[in-house]
């Protein structure tokens, strides 16, 4: 039977027996359950508080998650995610995020 609720990382790697592993953020699956909670309109509402940080370095999701409140790290990193794929933001080779989007 095939799953249609659990990260498809996950459930490769539970096959293996490795349990203490983060959704992928990545796979159909999780693409779809992140939709379902970063509707447009709360994508668009963070994509305006990260706009007004100050982008002259690199955060870590750490420092970010800081900086935004309302939201846990990991719903957050998720969202991050999604801001990568759609170009806003970037993840640099030292795992670091930076401001992707030309200010206005």
């Amino acid at each position: 039977a095939e799953n249609k609720t659990i990260c498809r990382s996950r459930n490769l790697l539970a096959y293996f027996d490795e349990k203490d592993v983060l959704d992928c953020c990545s796979c159909d699956i999780c693409k779809e359950t992140l939709s379902k909670y970063w509707t447009s309109q709360k994508l668009e509402f963070l994509k305006n508080e990260l706009s007004n940080l100050e982008w002259h370095n690199p955060y870590s999701i750490k420092e970010l998650t800081k900086k935004i409140k309302g939201h846990k790290e990991e719903e957050l990193a998720k969202a991050f995610r999604i801001l990568i794929d759609k170009g806003i933001l970037q993840l640099n080779s030292q795992q670091l995020l930076t401001w992707a989007f030309k200010k206005e």
